[in-house]
């Protein structure tokens, strides 16, 4: 289980300004508001592959041998020990189309599927949750780290208007903090 971020963003801005932030950050499902990652840094739809251990790491095996530019999947390499019987690791069939996809994934974006790209681009591995919208404050959890290099984004979409965060682990005491950014940087 993840520990659990929260955070308070507040936009300092006048009304008509926090109004084309919101918009611009929030979304609505069920006609609930949210606070939407995808609407700051736009997770590519091909990683919502869900993770195969199997397929991933005979990727990673052959990305490190790195025998020949265009791997062929009907010939998966083996994984480098065995299944405890001494005959090679194969690929089973029915982990085939996830690993085709996930290589795809790894040649388009740099990433296989959903897990790694989130956490290298929105700085957590699932999206925000247990949202509160105000007129300028929204709060809202993230998964073991916080959202900063998201709301880095949201500030360089809106350069002129300064954001303030405040977030805290559930653990008391470690990782929390307060950041202002502008202009698409930390400025505290």
């Amino acid at each position: 289980m993840p520990n659990i971020i929260k955070h308070r963003l507040y936009i300092k801005a006048d009304k008509e300004t926090k109004e084309r932030v919101m918009n611009a950050c929030v979304n609505r499902m069920d006609e609930k508001p949210y606070f939407d990652f995808n609407m700051i840094i736009p997770e590519p739809s091909d990683l919502e592959v869900e993770g195969n251990c199997e397929a991933e790491l005979r990727i990673k095996y052959y990305i490190r041998q790195r025998k020949e530019p265009n791997w062929n999947l009907t010939e998966i390499p083996f994984f480098p020990y065995n299944d405890g019987y001494g005959t090679p690791s194969v690929l089973h069939e029915h982990n085939k189309e996830d690993a085709k996809q996930m290589w795809e994934n790894y040649r388009k974006y740099g990433f296989m599927y959903w897990f790694d790209w989130r956490r290298a681009n929105w700085g957590t591995k699932w999206h925000a949750c247990q949202h509160e919208i105000g007129e300028d404050r929204i709060s809202f959890e993230t998964a073991n780290n916080d959202a900063r290099r998201v709301l880095v984004r949201l500030s360089a979409m809106f350069p002129e208007v300064e954001f303030y965060t405040e977030y805290a682990d559930e653990d008391k005491g470690s990782n929390c903090g307060k950041i202002t950014f502008l202009g698409g940087n930390i400025t505290m």
